[in-house]
């Protein structure tokens, strides 16, 4: 991707920089104040790099530093579609899955009665009827107990009638995909998505040591409980400090609690990398000259399959709706994701435009859950500045 002129993409440089200072102003100063310490912004428009931006602070306290494009941030639930949903997309292409599976025929431990046969659909699309959030790790010493407990869990309404964003729901489609593969679906990942794509970044780091660890985007505290469970265990522990803040150990306690690998959490990645997954996207699944998932995936995976059942789901993705972080303005055809920690993808097909967020929001910030606010408000600043086609 080259870097153009925001006129040469068909943006209003003024209009732009205003959108751009919605995301400044909220930074923090390096004290304590503002929604995040620092974030990064990355905007594309037809396959050109219009802002590649870094502003505040990547981290505070003792490990104090200023925030650079290469930082290297904790995902969050970002992690569903760009990697627990392409896992499955590249299985369903090599005909391992079909969309359609019961989930009981890869994990038949799953308590489920016969009127409730959870399909691969359902969790993707979070119909399933199973919680959104539960603590996994208050139910077992090891992760195997974690993973017992998880497949006891009982739906709390009828599957398929309506959306519930259910973080249990990928961590059972995770587990699914390990079944299937024989192995934690990381490996997988690298070899059929990721290195095609050249996202040299981006990876689980329970997989390995982070090869740049000064680049990376610290998350938040554990709390008392969650510290000695892992202390118990010994997960993790170095890669905390300062009162257990966390540098390259999943925010997601769940996800922590499962070694690093889950379905609904713990992929790290740049904006850079984010900007290839999603130019592929685009691009109908073609990198450069990698097909790296077929055009049938792609429109498999941003259809609109919850229309009147609340949120818009395609299979892992978010899609534009009434009250969600796309904001007023974007095409009704755009898709995408964001993440507890603060991060945001989103990609409108009908612009050809990506717009990236990457925020660690959770890292010592006093007014971090005013990022809910601010998600949408930027996604419609930069979408109202594009004022030629």
């Amino acid at each position: 991707m080259e870097f153009c002129e925001p006129e040469e993409m068909g943006f209003n440089r003024i209009k732009l920089e205003q959108a751009l200072d919605l995301v400044e102003r909220n930074t923090s100063t390096g004290d304590y104040e503002g929604v995040y310490p620092g974030a990064v912004v990355m905007i594309i428009r037809k396959g050109n790099i219009v802002v590649n931006e870094a502003y505040g602070y990547r981290s505070l306290g003792s490990k104090k530093a200023l925030m650079t494009t290469d930082t290297i941030f904790d995902l969050a639930s970002i992690t569903k579609p760009v990697a627990t949903t392409s896992a499955f997309l590249r299985l369903l292409e090599m005909g391992e899955v079909k969309v359609d599976d019961p989930i009981g025929r890869y994990l038949p431990e799953l308590k489920r009665s016969e009127g409730q046969k959870i399909t691969m659909f359902h969790l993707l699309t979070h119909t399933s009827g199973l919680p959104g959030w539960l603590p996994t790790y208050i139910h077992g010493d090891s992760r195997d107990e974690l993973i017992r407990y998880v497949l006891s869990l009982r739906s709390e309404y009828e599957m398929g009638t309506k959306v519930v964003y259910s973080c249990m729901g990928f961590i059972i489609l995770g587990l699914a995909l390990e079944r299937i593969l024989g192995y934690d679906f990381s490996e997988f990942l690298r070899e059929n998505i990721f290195e095609k794509l050249q996202m040299e970044d981006t990876r689980f780091y329970s997989v390995e040591e982070c090869k740049s660890p000064e680049r990376l985007a610290p998350t938040g505290e554990r709390s008392e409980r969650l510290w000695a469970w892992l202390t118990k265990n010994n997960l993790f522990l170095n890669k905390h400090i300062d009162g257990k803040v966390a540098f390259g150990s999943v925010n997601d306690e769940n996800a922590i609690a499962l070694g690093g690998i889950s379905g609904n959490a713990g992929l790290y990645s740049t904006a850079a990398d984010l900007s290839r997954f999603a130019i592929m996207y685009l691009n109908g699944g073609l990198y450069q000259e990698e097909q790296v998932l077929t055009p049938t995936s792609i429109k498999l995976a941003t259809t609109n399959y919850t229309e009147g059942k609340g949120d818009n789901r395609g299979l892992g993705w978010l899609l534009k709706g009434p009250k969600n972080a796309f904001g007023n303005i974007i095409s009704d055809g755009a898709y995408g994701h964001t993440g507890f920690t603060g991060t945001g993808l989103w990609v409108d097909p009908i612009r050809e435009l990506v717009i990236i967020l990457l925020t660690n929001r959770v890292h010592m910030m006093k007014n971090a859950e005013e990022i809910h606010n601010i998600r949408p408000q930027f996604v419609n600043a930069v979408v109202s500045s594009i004022i030629k086609t």
